[in-house]
């Protein structure tokens, strides 16, 4: 075992507190099945990160992401600054400067995404995390996990919908349903927020998606656990995969049009 244990930072994205809450009950379970070989120091939203992405390998041995989108693909307004960061160091890299080494040469990470697939902007935020990561030099030393979840049910049943149904805001712009839900509801936009209610994505009501997220979240669990146990020793290694597995639709936007989509979802 090493003299000193792997560090670890904990960085989330999260609009309705979901994606807060799994990784802070994660993050509960490493720390009590912790031998003593790594130690997470530290559990912030990307807006509350006072550490400059060129500075987080020095500071830190691993880095761990739990991220949903909104809108139409962008991070959560308490992520935005992170991802801001991270594609800052992307140009800055790309101009020559840090020296000429990626920023993040040393660092390792691991991505858990919050989406839905029924939209077309599925897991954008999460895997463009994942992808920027490794373009600045950190390892992907677990895969990413992609927590699938469905809409929240319907206010009024099916069976009094008339043949021409009314539009029914189901708010595809919202990634996760406000904490005192009765579900979890974690989407990732789409163009629009309103849907007609006979034309739902199929699939979309699954009342086992919400099952199938929570094993998403319990293997993230229990292979970062493992991962971590050995970050001492895997550093040095490849990568375990790319970032396109397990998905690779992506888009990606400059800082200002980021800049602009936050500023609309914040004047609705």
């Amino acid at each position: 075992m090493p003299d000193s244990p792997a560090r670890v930072l904990v960085v989330y994205g999260s609009e309705g507190g979901n994606a807060r809450r799994a990784i802070t009950k994660c993050v509960r379970a490493w720390e009590r099945e912790c031998d003593g070989s790594y130690a997470v120091e530290r559990v912030v939203a990307g807006c509350e990160l006072d550490c400059p992405v060129d500075e987080l390998a020095s500071r830190y041995e691993v880095l761990i992401v739990a991220t949903s989108s909104f809108g139409e693909g962008d991070p959560p307004e308490n992520y935005l600054p992170f991802l801001l960061g991270l594609l800052r160091a992307k140009e800055a890299a790309a101009r020559g400067g840090g020296g000429g080494g990626p920023p993040l040469r040393g660092l390792q990470h691991a991505v858990l995404g919050f989406g839905q697939s029924v939209f077309a902007t599925y897991q954008n935020c999460p895997r463009w995390t994942d992808k920027l990561l490794g373009e600045l030099g950190s390892r992907r030393f677990v895969r990413r996990v992609e927590a699938e979840e469905a809409l929240p049910p319907l206010r009024a049943p099916l069976a009094h919908v008339s043949p021409s149904p009314p539009q029914v805001e189901v708010d595809e712009a919202n990634d996760e349903a406000p904490a005192d839900e009765g579900g979890d509801y974690f989407g990732s936009g789409g163009a629009g927020s309103v849907r007609d209610v006979g034309a739902l994505p199929e699939g979309a009501l699954d009342p086992d998606a919400g099952l199938e997220r929570r094993r998403g979240v319990d293997r993230f669990r229990f292979e970062v656990q493992w991962a971590l146990t050995h970050a001492r020793d895997t550093a040095g290694e490849p990568p375990v995969c790319g970032w396109g597995s397990p998905g690779s639709e992506l888009t990606e936007r400059c800082e200002a049009e980021l800049l602009e989509a936050a500023a609309l979802l914040r004047a609705r």
